[in-house]
């Protein structure tokens, strides 16, 4: 599908008033940009918004409700803004937040008791998870081991190691550990290495390795890059937006970079890779970043529209609630718009899009608007927390957000870590109900 762009002056000038009245906003209020609904707003304004209001293809053709999807992706940030200047106690929330995340930088010690008990307790978590992972799917079996040794049959590797989870328990361990356990201790280890103790900063460097290694078992291509940028939102935080928005820039470019390492060496162009080869997958790659997010979306209504809406049967859990067969869009979309793809394939869409296919263009937009801004209530988990345990948090939890802009919103909340994040910090808070004066002194790095 060749993207045509087209000009429409009314898209685009919404298109820039998003984007004028959140730079506002986060130019007056930096710390503003940790209200989930605030952070999605500016991510949707740059994946899916800048295509939305100027990216025309032929499969959007027979779509009749095309101009009100575009629209509705332009106004739901300025819903948002509407939302957030209506509720100033949670923009408070969220400075409060950015403030004691700054304050860890003037810490004498990054790493303290808190940190130090987070760490364990997520090693263990991912030690657990990995076991589990490795003793269903064999290391050789694995996507990440056919990209690298056997490039030709890493698609169908992937899909063999996937389908050899046949205990769901496995899955959901290492969907938890990929989302929620991964970016958090990634962060506390590079954090925590320190030149003055080399055997310490070893292990932590080993951790962090194993993280990334861990992580990328499936084969997938994103998950290394959402630990990665998390460690750059995590340095944004302690530095400054404005400052730790360089960190974030380079981290998306070596995301993209990572996307594109995979993608040639999944279908085994590494060795021939020239000039023609390397403009055709990084216009891929690109397309797959910012356009394919919309695109995604007016296929998902395109295939509801055909049907006559799909209601409830979309959202699985309250499919099953009320005893209706649910659907797998993401599947059927595949099925039946890239019948040349592998049958078992996926093309998942934002939640937004996802609710549209639901209940209808606007009813669904209505929908998204609600259940985005009950997401900021989630600010509230991270009080009473400091340093660089809430550093870590805070950028893992930015991360599983990103999510929304690609995935249904109950998947985002449990496989996407949105939910699971706070839990963890939840843990990691609980202290020993014996502690001794004599306790070990915390590290100094």
């Amino acid at each position: 599908m060749q993207p045509e762009f087209i000009l429409q002056p009314a898209l685009l000038w919404l298109l820039l008033l998003d984007l004028v009245l959140f730079g506002a906003l986060i130019a007056v209020r930096p710390g503003a940009l940790l209200r989930p609904s605030v952070f999605f707003s500016v991510f949707m304004c740059v994946t899916i918004n800048v295509a939305a209001a100027t990216v025309d293809k032929a499969v959007y053709g027979p779509v009749t409700t095309l101009h009100a999807i575009r629209l509705s992706a332009l106004l739901l940030p300025l819903a948002m803004f509407i939302w957030v200047l209506a509720t100033p106690q949670l923009t408070a929330e969220a400075r409060s937040i950015a403030g004691r995340c700054r304050a860890a930088a003037r810490s004498p010690q990054l790493l303290g008791r808190d940190e130090q008990r987070a760490i364990v307790l997520l090693s263990g978590l991912m030690v657990l998870a990995l076991l589990a992972y490795l003793a269903t799917v064999p290391l050789t079996s694995t996507g990440l081991w056919s990209i690298l040794f056997d490039p030709a049959s890493s698609v169908e590797a992937r899909e063999r190691s996937l389908k050899m989870l046949d205990l769901p328990i496995v899955g959901y361990l290492y969907v938890f550990f990929r989302t929620a356990v991964a970016p958090v201790l990634f962060v506390l280890c590079i954090f925590s290495i320190a030149r003055r103790r080399p055997v310490a900063s070893l292990l932590f460097a080993g951790l962090a390795v194993l993280c990334l290694v861990g992580v990328g078992l499936e084969g997938a291509r994103m998950p290394i890059g959402w630990v990665i940028l998390a460690l750059a939102f995590a340095f944004a935080l302690i530095r400054g937006i404005w400052r730790g928005s360089v960190a974030v820039g380079l981290a998306a470019i070596l995301v993209l970079s990572i996307v594109f390492t995979f993608t040639i060496a999944r279908i085994g162009v590494a060795g021939e890779l020239d000039s023609e080869v390397f403009e055709t997958y990084s216009v891929s790659v690109l397309d797959r970043a910012f356009i394919a997010p919309f695109d995604t979306g007016v296929l998902a209504n395109r295939y509801a529209e055909d049907v006559g809406g799909l209601g409830v049967s979309n959202i699985r859990p309250l499919a099953l609630l009320v005893g209706v067969e649910p659907v797998n869009l993401p599947n059927i979309v595949n099925r039946t718009y890239f019948p040349h793809l592998r049958e078992s394939g996926m093309v998942n869409t934002s939640f937004v899009f996802d609710l549209q296919a639901s209940f209808g263009i606007w009813p669904g937009w209505w929908c998204a608007l609600a259940l985005l801004a009950v997401l900021d209530v989630l600010l509230y988990c991270f009080r009473g927390v400091h340093g660089l345990l809430l550093v870590a948090f805070t950028a893992a939890f930015m991360t599983t957000l990103m999510n929304l802009a690609s995935s249904a919103y109950t998947t985002v909340l449990l496989s996407g870590g949105i939910l699971w994040v706070p839990l963890v910090l939840l843990l990691c808070r609980i202290r020993p109900l014996d502690r001794r004066a004599d306790a070990p002194p915390a590290l100094e790095c």
